[in-house]
């Protein structure tokens, strides 16, 4: 689903096409992606940075059952723009419209606690453009963003916990990378008269 300021390089299809014929189970396919500024520019900002860590060090990686989800409610590392989907394996309920922000995480979750599979693959064929006028980044000044992602990972603790999957319950309990993309967005309404900043404080130390 590719965004309007983004950028795909000129491997995107080739890869892509490669990655879903050699891994036909796949869901989904999540390459690797490269952050630009406004103009268009690489940058390296502290959320890249975090993803990149997080990757697998492997140039294709399967994600799929506890471990893999968990990985994924310990840092939500991809670049959701970027990822190529086999619509025939993912659910008839594609996007759940109760989101504007965590739709994608929500989807990838149900993918893998119905048993399927993320292939992931290191190639950075994919540009993905940050600036202060993105929806997420309005999202995150607004406490959107910190909302959904507390209140989905609540939901995800507690699937993830019916299914006997101790490792996703317990970093969607925590989910530490999005409490600190919270605590930023707090810190930076502190200079201005920013509404809900009181609810997004709960949000903030909330365990499910």
């Amino acid at each position: 689903i590719f965004h309007a300021d983004d950028l795909l390089q000129p491997d995107y299809v080739a890869t892509i096409r490669a990655a879903h014929t050699d891994s036909p189970d796949a869901a989904l396919v999540a390459p690797m992606a490269t952050a630009i500024d406004a103009d268009g520019r690489p940058i390296d900002t502290l959320v890249d940075k975090v993803k990149r860590r997080s990757w697998p060090k492997h140039q294709r990686y399967d994600l799929r059952g506890d471990a893999g989800l968990a990985r994924l409610m310990h840092a939500f590392f991809v670049y959701c723009p970027a990822i190529s989907y086999r619509p025939a394996l993912l659910p008839a309920a594609r996007f759940d419209r109760r989101w504007k922000q965590v739709m994608d995480l929500d989807l990838f979750a149900r993918v893998l606690l119905d048993g399927g599979t993320i292939l992931l693959d290191r190639t950075p064929v994919y540009r993905y453009r940050r600036h202060a006028g993105t929806v997420t980044s309005q999202n995150a000044r607004s406490f959107t963003r910190l909302a959904e992602e507390t209140r989905l990972a609540s939901e995800v603790a507690r699937a993830a916990a019916a299914k006997g999957w101790k490792r996703t319950s317990r970093a969607a309990r925590l989910h530490g990378t999005q409490r600190l993309n919270g605590a930023v967005a707090i810190a930076l309404s502190l200079r201005t008269r920013t509404s809900g900043r009181a609810a997004a404080l709960k949000d903030l130390f909330t365990l499910h």
